[in-house]
């Protein structure tokens, strides 16, 4: 690491820094100190007038935040810099680009109320409503579990909503529906994945949940929370896509599992999220210790150019060890681009999110043609399971628009998708990405390999 070392500073020079530092206290106290932005490289200098070429990254407890040109980060003290280089930050700081503000918490605790629509026991139908939310249950569970289920799928949508991507989700025909089973098998027959803790069926725009994965006890008649083992990140997790419907083709695989691992892994209690960065990092350290099954030294990461090749259906695929790593590595890479990268307000994944908005009409005819075909063979699918053998379906029964993952042709090379992940990522190799995210959580407290 490379910094500028303390010196006797000439008198007018002196005097010429306290007044411009003065203006530049005033500047950045007005326009939040914490906020920067990345600037073009150029040459500084000292007061001693060594000199040294790097980008301007932040401006931060009076001192700049520079990128040396070896790609390492050193800080300077703004009494050091020379009266050009104090003028160069004044100018900078004003033509900085708007802040992009993240929620410090979201709380739905005083605004979510339940309304019964139906509780048929022989029918093993119980049927609740929240203001966006529609959930059945085939047993009945306790009223203070209702109350749980419905501040978490309340503050989940709300939370998605106040992130700075303007994501904008919209209920489908006036609620999101989610089904909860008490019987595992009950699960896979609806269509739960084997060994799952629960799904988002795209197709139907439901959520299945086993509620044994959910840590509950039996009292009585009905389901309670298990204090003491209660786990309702499944349920954030699967809120996360269901809320993001109109968005999970048009990001990558590790993006969309990313992003629902990342808002799993935020501290939750009854309604709140809590959003502020000491939060968001014991959130990631224990989702990480949950992941691997203990509290490490360091935690392992896949490089970036391993898991940005993995599509949706080899993702599906992907069991044991393979899928843990899947999970967690993509729980890192969204944290990075949404806290770490750039300025640390996730300048660039809301760039993507704005150039992903304007590309969607381009892949509106595929994506309509790709979910009739969809459709069309899950309905062969049904009717050859239900004929009890008469009919069987074979490969060559598969429409061939149905043989290529979608993200497979949203994202290939040169489409408006592609292009936009592109700029995020920047001007950097896959393997830079990867030392740069590792560099980045190391910095942050959290050891990667």
């Amino acid at each position: 690491m490379t910094s500028f070392v303390d010196s006797a500073m000439v008198e007018s020079m002196e005097a010429r820094q306290v007044t411009v530092a003065k203006g530049l206290t005033t500047l950045l106290t007005a326009s939040l100190l914490a906020g920067s932005s990345v600037a073009d490289e150029r040459i500084w200098t000292d007061t001693q007038g060594r000199k040294l070429t790097a980008q301007l990254l932040a401006i931060e407890s009076q001192k700049a935040r520079l990128r040396l040109a070896s790609g390492k980060e050193s800080q300077v003290d703004l009494e050091k810099l020379s009266p050009e280089d104090l003028d160069y930050i004044l100018q900078w700081r004003t033509q900085r680009p708007k802040r992009i503000i993240w929620p410090e918490e979201i709380d739905v605790r005083d605004k979510v109320t339940v309304t019964t629509v139906r509780e048929d026991a022989d029918a093993k139908e119980f049927v609740y409503r929240t203001e966006h939310f529609e959930f059945h249950a085939d047993e009945k569970i306790a009223g203070s579990l209702i109350k749980d289920f419905s501040l978490a799928f309340e503050a989940t949508l709300a939370a998605v909503s106040a992130l700075p991507l303007n994501l904008k989700p919209e209920p489908p025909q006036g609620y999101f529906q989610i089904r909860l089973f008490g019987d595992r098998f009950d699960y896979y027959a609806a269509g739960g994945l084997i060994g799952s803790a629960g799904v988002y069926v795209p197709l139907k725009r439901h959520i299945l949940v086993p509620m044994d994965g959910l840590n509950l006890k039996r009292v009585g008649s009905a389901l309670r929370k298990n204090n003491s083992a209660y786990d309702n990140s499944t349920l954030v997790h699967e809120i996360t896509h269901q809320v993001m419907h109109d968005w999970l083709k048009h990001m990558p695989t590790w993006m969309v599992e990313g992003m629902s691992e990342y808002m799993s892994s935020l501290p939750y209690s009854n309604g709140k999220f809590r959003f502020n960065e000491s939060a968001r990092k014991n959130g990631i350290k224990a989702a990480l210790t949950r992941w691997e099954g203990g509290r490490q030294t360091s935690y392992s990461i896949l490089p970036a150019e391993t898991l940005f090749s993995v599509n949706s259906r080899e993702w599906n695929r992907a069991s044991g060890n393979a899928a843990v790593m899947n999970y967690s590595s993509s729980m890192l890479y969204v944290y990075y681009f949404m806290h770490l990268a750039g300025r640390g307000e996730g300048e660039d994944i809301c760039t993507f999110a704005e150039a992903i908005d304007r590309a969607k009409p381009s892949v509106v005819p595929y994506l309509k043609e790709f979910d009739t075909a969809l459709r069309g063979y899950v309905e062969k699918a049904d009717a050859a399971e239900k004929s009890g053998g008469a009919q069987v379906l074979s490969d060559y029964d598969i429409p061939e628009i149905l043989l290529v993952p979608p993200d497979a042709i949203i994202f290939k090379k040169g489409t408006p998708h592609e292009s936009a992940l592109a700029r995020m990522i920047g001007q950097k190799d896959l393997k830079q990405l990867t030392e740069d995210v590792i560099a980045a959580f190391t910095k942050d407290g959290i050891r990667l390999e």
